[in-house]
């Protein structure tokens, strides 16, 4: 099984593109955390603003973008403000 990197799953989120803006999250400072356990991944993100009304779209947008890791598990993502 190979081992899941740090790398991989920020490479697959600058694939999420915030839609207002048409900028990465990477790159808008949007991902807080990353943490890989064995083959599964816990993303902490944030939005623009709290009152951003596509927080559901960018959480399926980082699914599926980490989901097409290779070796990916579970997913499980944190909307988080601080």
């Amino acid at each position: 099984m190979e081992e899941l990197k740090h790398e991989d799953i920020m490479n697959a989120l600058s694939q999420v593109y915030d839609p207002e803006i048409n900028i990465p999250i990477t790159d808008l400072g949007l991902v807080y955390k990353v943490d890989i356990d064995g083959n599964d991944v816990v993303i902490d993100f944030s939005l623009t603003s709290p009152g951003c009304p596509l927080a559901d779209y960018l959480e399926n947008e980082i699914r599926k973008h980490v989901s097409e890791v290779n070796g990916i598990g579970h997913i499980t993502t944190n909307l988080v403000w601080t």
